[in-house]
């Protein structure tokens, strides 16, 4: 599973997300929730994310959808998709 995150992550960094932030590699923190969560019996398993935020991620989309354009591929979005893309892009 962290080889699929870090491949994602690495995908959205080579599409301009190297702005945002990354969670969950403060190792001594994931510890302490680790000894808490079973403390109540749960077990946590620590997953490193990075938050986008709404504007960085329709960017970042934009892009995406862009170079995926100029390679031929066929998107088929709805109308009301295509009225709001129209709004955001143009």
């Amino acid at each position: 599973m962290k080889e699929l995150i870090d491949y994602v992550d690495h995908a959205y960094l080579s599409w301009g997300g190297g702005k945002s932030e990354l969670y969950g590699t403060d190792c001594a923190a994931i510890k302490e929730l680790q000894r808490r969560a079973a403390a109540a019996d749960l077990k946590l398993l620590p997953a490193k994310i990075r938050h986008l935020g709404t504007e960085n991620c329709f960017q970042i989309l934009a892009k995406m959808y862009h170079q995926l354009g100029k390679k031929k591929w066929r998107f088929a979005p709805t109308r009301k998709w295509r009225r709001l893309w129209r709004k955001m892009v143009l």
